[in-house]
């Protein structure tokens, strides 16, 4: 932007200024969530795979500020929907900048008393998507501010969220309640949630005037009551979730200057989360097609059981760890505990000689349409050890997933497969006697379908040591090609 035109905003801006430059902020006035904008879409949502908007961006930056940015987004059909979408990521970029201006600083309680009248701003706005999938766009802009007093005896840090959340077949920017089910208010589905993570994040937990930072973010202090999520709620997404932002436009709480981020994994409101499918539509707005899929991280975030202890196995100790949603149907629990249960033969068959200690731990989770297994095994004898990691993956009929199950007919993964394993045998100690193993981890591999690829895992013995030595190789749905995989076969025929 030309220095001008930057002068000419900040006049602007500074018009009124006494409160609030944000148009979204009017403290006396609640703003009720809207109903969903679009298709309807009813609970409950089962996450298939989606797929990335084949869309390309710019980074832009001007001469003021080099290591500040904001971007211009490219690839869509209708030239219109581009540059709204393009000129409103451009404005949200102009009024994070402003910030760094006293007159213009965001209204968070108390900051101007803080920061003394002769100091000096220095902005710092970084943009980036953090979501791009199934026609729908999340832009995050990030403004951080040091103000120096001129003296430079006082240093204040502030920070200043923008999101964007686009509509990429209108260029609509969504609401809150746009993104999920018509069948149930969203402040029904958020609201016990939230109050729940404020409730774990506040000074209940840890003195916060102590601590007064945790994980970057600083203490939620709760100075009039919060009555819930508002229809002007600040969001973004990413592929674990719905990301919550409080900040100054949350004047129920002192988050220090600072923009607090809660994050609700997919996994708490998938059955209600209508993103996925709401601007999905018959015809592309994109001008490249459609060719890259994935899953979105649903692991996380579910009612899941525990175990764990420890015991002594055939005299040595032994630790075993389960874990899988609480959820989980009977096929699934007979399949875990029948693992859980032939431990002792495995790492018989795994560890010829005397074991001083044996881990394994066992883990259940859904990826889409499909569930895995993870078996983790580590096995401690007096001069060696054994660690190795095993897999089960199962369709939605409950069949399990062979390798070659996964291609489709006609193409051959064996070609990549081996140049991968061989690029791995080639960091291993020759005197291993290794690099000749190649059809033992062909033979012993095992595999788990994972939400961006496919982890492969296998092993194999030393004929001179004979330490296991495994290998792990990931193998992303793009690299192997979305169109030679079964699962994404429906979406290219």
């Amino acid at each position: 932007m030309l220095k001008f035109a930057k002068v000419g905003l900040l006049l602007l801006l500074m018009v009124g200024c006494g409160q609030s430059t944000d148009p979204l902020v009017d403290f006396d006035k609640p703003v009720p969530i809207e109903d969903p904008h679009g298709k309807t879409i009813l609970s409950p949502v089962t996450f298939e795979a989606v797929y990335e908007n084949p869309i390309t961006y710019e980074d832009k930056h001007e001469f003021l500020y080099p290591s500040s940015n904001w971007i211009a987004i490219q690839g869509l059909k209708d030239e219109t929907i581009r540059t709204k979408i393009n000129q409103e990521i451009q404005a949200a970029y102009d009024r994070l900048i402003t910030y760094a201006k006293l007159e213009t600083l965001p209204p968070y309680r108390g900051l101007k008393t803080k920061i003394d009248d002769d100091s000096i701003g220095y902005p710092t706005v970084s943009t980036a998507i953090s979501y791009n999938k199934n026609n729908l766009l999340s832009i995050v802009l990030n403004g951080q501010y040091q103000f120096i007093s001129k003296d430079g005896s006082q240093q204040t840090f502030v920070s200043a969220i923008e999101t964007l959340n686009f509509d990429l077949t209108t260029g609509r920017q969504l609401k809150i309640g746009d993104l999920f089910t018509n069948d149930l208010p969203a402040k029904d589905i958020l609201n016990p949630l939230v109050f729940e993570l404020i409730r774990l994040k506040s000074s209940e937990y840890i003195d916060s005037s102590s601590y007064p930072f945790v994980g970057g973010y600083g203490f939620l202090e709760e100075v009039s009551p919060f009555k819930g999520i508002q229809g002007n709620q600040v969001f973004s997404l990413d592929t674990t979730g719905l990301n919550l932002y409080f900040d100054y436009r949350t004047p129920n709480f002192d988050t220090r200057n600072l923009t607090f981020m809660f994050t609700i994994p997919f996994a708490l409101i998938e059955s209600n989360f209508a993103g996925t499918l709401r601007y999905r539509s018959e015809t592309s707005p994109f001008l490249d097609t459609i060719t890259s899929y994935s899953y979105l991280y649903t692991h996380s975030g579910k009612k899941r059981i525990t175990i764990q202890d420890n015991s002594t196995m055939d005299g040595y100790p032994f630790y075993r760890y389960i874990d899988y949603p609480a959820t989980t149907e009977p096929w699934a629990l007979d399949r875990i505990h029948a693992i859980d249960e032939s431990s002792s033969q495995r790492i018989k068959a795994l560890f010829d000689g005397e074991i001083t200690f044996a881990y394994r731990s066992i883990i259940f989770y859904a990826v889409g349409r499909y569930s895995n297994i993870d078996v983790y095994t580590s096995i401690q004898g007096e001069d060696r050890y054994v660690y190795l990691q095993e897999h089960e993956s199962y369709d939605e009929n409950r069949k399990r997933i062979g390798f070659k199950d996964l291609f489709i007919e006609g193409y051959d993964i064996y070609p990549l497969l081996r140049r991968k394993i061989d690029e791995q045998l080639s960091y291993f100690n020759p005197e291993w006697g290794m690099t000749d193993q190649i059809e033992t981890y062909l033979a012993n591999l095992s595999f788990k379908i994972d939400f961006q690829g496919i982890t492969i895992d296998s092993y194999a013995e030393s004929s001179i040591n004979h330490n296991i030595y495994m290998i792990q190789i990931n193998l992303g749905y793009d690299e192997i090609g979305c169109q030679n995989l079964r699962m994404f076969e429906e979406y290219f025929n």
